[in-house]
């Protein structure tokens, strides 16, 4: 039963110069809140297009013996506070963004549930791609005997723009070679920090012991080659101390004699990964979706050649071809923060300009060459054989 306890301190005088002593009494008074409110006052809305909309209702734990009315508003002025108080930096909506469908809620008596209200979208142009903008909603109770509910009584609305992207369907026979520009990697040598990421969906694992690797993004080399570095998914779960079918994503040097990846991460077909490996302070790390989930020992400085692929790594035996889609795959002469891996929009877009950004193929081009979104020049080229066919409108974040 969802109560408000109101503690009430009393200080009592005694006659037998016992001194001040504090007594404590509880009152025991129902109160109402914000639904979605109820276990955590914070939720994610991701919008697609104009006029989206999220429901939102008031609660109370037991059926009310009157009518409770309540106010809703949208507070901007609450996010400044939120981001002091939880070491954020989301930004504020300008007014007008979202609007409440009706501000005023009301439980009928004999129900502990109002009718809904809806929080729409009334302007899009306003979301700006790779931001998270902080929406609170605080609710007030118009009657005394159910007040509103401390904690839950504002919702926190974190807000984001789905961004639709085309992804290449990449058939296990082809890939995307990198041509740098003017094959000049000479920038790309004796480097202490480098990050490779991107996103990446499977529609077939890799088998153990039969076409037991996949390459997803980076300069795969042979074992004896120390200018390597790539991600890839491992379907020999023996190299990590697994057994059968238990394909890894992993992070790799010289091919794969010193890696980043364990067992304890289940790889489902058909759902999408973003996945990171940074390496720094002479460290391997590998991240899954924001987190860090495997770490090696590297105490060399890295450099690289002119074969970086995606899709594939036709530099290690057999090619080790990817059976998936993958996207939003960069190259940065730095090592990412794990605040910057952490946020859900990461994965979907950056800025062309960020600092350390070397290379950047959205691969959204719905071609067989797809541009460097930096400018630099790093064009991707189809390679392998038969037709690379695109999916529409695949949306990000994925969840």
């Amino acid at each position: 039963m969802m109560k408000h306890t109101i503690k009430t301190i009393c200080y009592l005088s005694t006659i037998c110069l016992l001194g001040l002593m504090a007594c404590t009494e509880d009152v025991n008074v129902d109160a109402v809140y914000i639904t979605a409110a109820e276990k955590t006052p914070v939720t994610t809305f991701s919008v697609k297009q104009q006029g989206d909309a999220m429901g939102l209702t008031i609660s109370s734990a037991l059926k009310v013996e009157e009518d409770v009315s309540t106010e809703l508003v949208i507070d901007n002025s609450l996010v400044g506070t939120y981001n002091s108080m939880h070491g954020e930096n989301y930004q504020s909506l300008p007014e007008g963004t979202f609007a409440l469908s009706q501000t005023t809620l009301t439980i009928k008596k004999g129900s502990y549930r109002s009718e809904s209200t809806s929080l729409q979208v009334s302007k899009l142009e306003n979301l700006k791609k790779g931001m998270n903008y902080l929406l609170p909603v605080r609710m007030t109770s118009k009657n005394k005997r159910y007040p509103q509910l401390p904690g839950s009584d504002i919702l926190y609305v974190v807000v984001n723009r789905t961004l639709l992207m085309n992804v290449p369907r990449l058939n296990g026979s082809n890939c995307f070679k990198v041509t740098f520009k003017d094959n000049d990697v000479s920038r790309l040598q004796n480097l202490d920090a480098f990050t490779l990421e991107a996103r990446v969906c499977l529609w077939e694992m890799p088998k153990y012991y039969g076409g037991n690797l996949m390459g997803i993004l980076g300069f795969p080399e042979k074992s004896n080659d120390e200018k390597s570095a790539w991600l890839f998914v491992d379907g020999t779960p023996d190299r990590v101390g697994g057994e059968g079918n238990v394909p890894v994503f992993m992070f790799g040097l010289k091919q794969w004699d010193v890696y980043a990846g364990r067992l304890g991460f289940s790889i489902a077909k058909n759902e999408w990964y973003h996945i990171a490996g940074v390496f720094a302070n002479n460290k391997l790390s590998l991240y899954i979706d924001g987190i860090l989930f495997a770490e090696a020992d590297y105490a060399k400085k890295v450099s690289f050649t002119n074969n970086f692929y995606i899709g594939a790594a036709p530099s290690v035996q057999d090619g080790f071809y990817l059976k998936g889609s993958v996207n939003e795959c960069r190259f940065w002469t730095r090592a990412l923060t794990p605040q910057e891996l952490k946020n859900p929009l990461h994965q979907c877009f950056v800025e062309t300009n960020s600092k350390g950004l070397e290379g950047y193929w959205k691969l959204d081009d719905g071609t067989d060459e797809c541009k460097d979104y930096t400018g630099h020049g790093h064009t991707a080229h189809k390679d392998g054989d038969g037709e690379i066919t695109w999916q529409k409108e695949v949306p990000c974040p994925f969840h």
